[in-house]
This record gives structure tokens, sequence and C-alpha cells, in this order.
């Protein structure tokens, strides 16, 4: 028990940025600032470290960077790229489809239309006598009609497609390049090999103007120490202002408490370096009598002690910081009597201002309190009842006399409960 009190005690060393002249908003500050220079100087560590690697790999980005960029590669969009690849050989066999359609049509020696036309003729020389050759002729002549305009059409199209082998060649050498690329940058397509490009030239800029960064991140950590150093300073002028008063403070409650010899002291003494409460080491000195000089609380009060300032510094806390609610687990350890009766006035003093939940063994704090819950076990687990009046008062002599309940102990619990 006395090892978990004096633990609580390392507890309340954060509690003192409170009490000393409301500095809570200033503490924050520099616990953001604290945390701030810590991960800048590992930002700064792991940037300088990148940097040194990065000049090692800077030439090989801008050999990529150079490799991908050059002779104008992605003048095609993604689309379009998908688009001629596709289509590229159709293209060619397209524009030759159409230029051996319409020579095939209208060639003056050998081609469809002049040979028709002589058929044509021929018939008609014929329909005079040969009823069939005039059929033929006008059926000829529909051919002829038709042909004459696929051949028109062919011709068109292949003005149009203007399938120039040396253009078309350049596109094929092109596509290929592209497709090298992908399968040398493990690229799925076009629109994932630029998204590396890209990425490529980001790092190379990184690398690029790494000193540039490197001394921007060096200038805010610089700014973020003086500002932490500056908040500390403040924070440790606080503390000296507010010691002698919270002292005074902590040493009336002790006095209420039986202890009116108490001396008890902050000291403050420089830490070896900026923590999240500053810059100070924040002792509690303490000496029950006043001939002896204060030591550190945890080596030298007994458990009695130790109960009585550990309510004095709630006290104090919860009046400064305005608490809804507090909580006391036995924090009457160790004392008795006179001194367990004073204890219970402080702690019902602090209800006048906030709600007090007192978890306690004393009959002396119990009939202090406005409702009286008593917690017990059975073989169904824990239970916590609300008492009436009249079981209080059979609880509080229980707690006077044990589980023999006199007289004498109901007649007391009746004289506590009515103070």
């Amino acid at each position: 028990m006395r090892k978990q009190v004096f633990c609580t005690f390392v507890a309340q060393v954060s509690t003192l940025n409170f009490i000393f002249g409301e500095i809570k908003c200033s503490l924050e500050r520099r616990q953001r600032r604290n945390r701030l220079q810590i991960v800048v100087g590992i930002v700064l560590k792991v940037v300088a470290q990148k940097h040194l690697k990065g000049r090692s790999r800077g030439i090989l980005f801008g050999f990529i960077v150079h490799e991908l960029a050059e002779d104008g590669l992605f003048r095609f969009g993604v689309e379009q790229f998908d688009h001629a690849g596709k289509n590229v050989d159709v293209l060619v066999r397209l524009a030759s489809l159409a230029a051996t359609l319409a020579v095939d049509l209208d060639d003056e020696q050998s081609g469809v239309l002049v040979q028709l036309k002589a058929s044509e003729t021929a018939c008609r020389h014929l329909e005079a006598g040969y009823p069939f050759a005039a059929e033929a002729a006008g059926r000829l002549r529909s051919v002829l009609e038709e042909l004459k305009d696929l051949g028109a059409s062919a011709a068109a199209q292949s003005e149009r497609l203007d399938a120039d082998p040396e253009r078309l060649q350049k596109i094929g050498d092109r596509l290929n390049t592209i497709y090298s690329l992908c399968q040398k940058h493990r690229a799925a397509d076009l629109g994932e090999l630029l998204a590396k490009q890209t990425d490529y030239e980001a790092r190379l800029q990184a690398i690029t103007h790494g000193d540039e960064a490197i001394a921007a991140v060096a200038t805010e950590l610089t700014a973020t120490e003086e500002k932490a150093e500056e908040l500390a300073r403040n924070i440790h002028a606080t503390r000296e202002k507010a010691a002698p008063t919270f002292n005074d403070a902590i040493q009336t409650t002790l006095a209420r408490l039986g202890m009116p010899e108490a001396r008890f002291v902050v000291q403050l003494t420089p830490a070896p370096a900026l923590t999240p409460t500053g810059d100070d080491e924040i002792d509690f000195l303490f000496t029950a009598n006043g001939n002896f000089a204060p030591q550190k609380v945890e080596r030298i009060a007994s458990g009695g002690e130790i109960s009585r300032v550990m309510l004095a510094l709630k006290a104090l806390l919860a009046h400064r910081m305005e608490l809804p609610t507090i909580i006391f687990d036995e924090i009457d350890t160790g004392v008795s009597g006179r001194i367990a009766d004073a204890m219970g006035e402080i702690i019902a003093d602090l209800s006048q201002t906030m709600q007090v939940v007192d978890i306690t063994h004393l009959p002396q704090v119990a009939s202090k309190g406005d409702t009286h819950f008593v917690v017990y076990k059975d073989a169904e687990g824990s239970h916590i009842r609300r008492l009436d009046p009249e079981e209080r008062i059979t609880e509080i002599a229980k707690m006077l006399s044990g589980s023999q309940i006199t007289e004498a102990a109901l007649a007391q619990a009746r004289i506590l409960l009515d103070k």
C-alpha cells in the first residue's frame, strides 16, 4: 500500500502546472512543441540520410526521366496510344485495299469498268434480233453505274487514309519504343508508364533540392527549440512565484489534520533537459517536526502522514481546478480517532462545491456523508446498496464495534451522525 502511495506522489508533480498560477494553456503549448521538437529532430535525420543516399540515385533517376521524355515520346494520349496500337496495321491494309480496288475498277487497259462497258455495247448491237441481249445490256448498265460509284468511293477512301509508308513507319517505331519502355519499367500500359515518369521526376526534384529542404527543417527546429525554452522559463518563473503560497496552503491543511509543526516545501531544481512539463525537476519536501530539515516526502513520511499530505494536496487541487467530481479511495489509511474526524471534516467541506465520493472504513469519515452506500459480496458476486437512516446507524455501529453490535456502539453511531 505504501508503495502505491509513493507512486501517487510522482503523479502529483504534473498537477503543479495547474496549481501554480493556472498555466494549463502554456503547458499544453509547451507539450505540443516538445513533441514537435522530437518529431522534427527525427525528420531532420531521416531527410539528411535520404539526401545522402539520394545523391547516388540522382544520376539514375535523371537518366530514366530523360529516357521517358526523349523525342516527344508521349505526344500520344493514353486513348490515342491504344487506338493507334490497335489500328496501325489495319490502316495499312485498308489503304492498300482501297488503292487496289480503285485500280482494278478504273484501269484503262484491263479495268472491270472498261470490260463491262464493252460487253454492254456488244449486247446493244444484238438487241434488235435477240430480246435477251436487250435485257443483258440493261442489267450491265445497272452494274456499271454501281461499280462506278464503288470506284469513286474507293478512290476517296484511299486519299483520306493517306497511307504514307514513311509516316506509318514512324508511328510504328514510336509504338514499339513505348512497348519496350513498358516492359523495361514494368508498366502494364501507357497510363502506368506515365505515372512512373511523374514519380521519377518528383524523386529527382527532391534530390536536386534536398539541401534546401534540410535547411528549412533545421530552421524550423531551431525556432521550435527557442520557443520551447522560452515557455519553460515562463513556467519556471510562475512556479517560483506560486510555490510559497502553495506551501502555506498545504501546511494550513496539515495543521487541521493534527500536524501544527509540519513543514511542506516545493523544491525546484534544473532538469537535465526539457521535459513535457518544463525544465524543472519538482520534489515535495516534508517534515512533521519543525526542528528537522524537510526531506523528500516519499522517503520520510509514515503511512498516516502520507495520507494527510495526500488529502491536503488533493483538496487544494480540487479547489483550484474546479472539478465537478472527486473520488477518494481509502485516503484515510493509517489514521484514526481525532485525525480521522478532521479528515472527514475536510472531505465534507469539499462537498460544498463539488460531488465527492469517498471509499472508507472509518466511521468518523463515513458519518460525514449525505448518502451512505454499502458494498458487499455474496455467492452471486459484488453488490452495492443505498442505506436508509436506520440501516446507516447499524452500519456505522459495525465500523465502531465489529460484528458484535453493542448499545454503546449504536449510541456512538447516532452521535456521529448528529454532528
